[in-house]
């Protein structure tokens, strides 16, 4: 018989497993086959201006700059501090950095692994937490000091798993990625107890919320034809906003109305009236993925993989 601490650690390397392979986030083995871990990514910080109908950032300055996996930001409602996800000890947890810090201190510290945090007020977030069975699911926690990081959490939709990413319409709605084959675009009402609608299949795992507030984006993945980034105000109202570039279709709106996307080595910047997509910055050799932008404007904050980073 397993003793117990072998019994949770090979729990945990097993959730944390589950969770990398359905988040999208690519993990080897070794020679030695050990368990496997996240690829390296630092979140990169940058200040940016819009100038005439561009936007132009500032040289990016390498917030985490750690060996290990920091992913998926999001700036606080009031763009004081990022919110991210970053693997340690076997799991991940969240952290929060004030951009006016040092050093980061966690909000999580669980015996579970939470990704994708999300602000829904001044004191709460959403994220995905990956549970004891492996059940992704939508969960709140509070926005605590790093005294005292959160062990617990409220699940939101327990009705609705396995949730990979999400974002919150206004505030009445979730729109949910739902994996699968192929994973759903899937809108819901924030009711605990609500029957979720389908909106569209084989969607990438981006989901931004427009600068309005009241509709968000996605890409669509096509079979035989360019992607193409939908804009959703809602299951009946879906329009085509732009090409896709190739990649994970990772991207982002800022408050001014401006559609940014990685891809490759580059961040791009989409511009409606030329219909094409334009290069704002590059980290050749290196590859840039997920993109989060001040509620304020004026920062930017972009996940990037060292250009051997597995």
């Amino acid at each position: 018989m397993m003793p117990a601490w072998l019994s949770r650690t090979a729990l945990a390397w097993i959730g944390l497993l589950l969770a990398v392979m359905a988040l999208g986030c690519t993990a080897e083995r070794d020679t030695n086959d050990a368990p496997p871990a996240p690829p390296a990514t630092d979140i990169f910080q940058a200040a940016y201006t819009v100038q005439g109908d561009s936007i132009a950032i500032a040289p990016p300055i390498n917030r985490t700059q750690r060996t290990g996996y920091d992913n998926q930001p999001q700036f606080t409602f009031d763009g004081h501090a990022l919110l991210y996800t970053s693997a340690r000890n076997g799991q991940t947890d969240i952290y929060r950095w004030p951009l006016d810090a040092d050093a980061p201190h966690p909000l999580t510290a669980t015996p579970t692994s939470e990704y994708s945090p999300t602000p829904l007020s001044d004191s709460t977030y959403a994220v995905v937490r990956v549970e004891d069975d492996g059940t992704q699911r939508l969960w709140k926690f509070s926005m605590r000091e790093a005294a005292v990081p959160a062990t617990t959490g409220t699940v939101l939709l327990p009705q609705i798993e396995p949730v990979g990413y999400f974002a919150p319409v206004d505030t009445t709605h979730w729109a949910l990625f739902v994996l699968g084959e192929p994973p759903t675009l899937q809108w819901t009402p924030r009711s605990p107890n609500a029957d979720p609608t389908v909106v569209r299949r084989n969607i990438g795992r981006s989901i931004q919320v427009h600068p309005d507030g009241r509709r968000i984006s996605a890409v669509q993945r096509h079979a035989d034809a360019q992607d193409s980034l939908l804009v959703v105000r809602s299951p009946e109202e879906v329009k085509t906003y732009a090409p896709a570039l190739d990649g994970n279709g990772d991207h982002v709106w800022t408050p001014e109305g401006y559609l940014l996307m990685t891809s490759g080595t580059a961040l791009y910047q989409w511009h409606p009236e030329a219909a094409s997509w334009r290069v704002v910055h590059d980290w050749a050799p290196a590859t840039p993925s997920r993109i989060a932008v001040s509620p304020q404007g004026g920062q930017l904050a972009v996940v990037v993989a060292p250009a051997d980073s597995s």
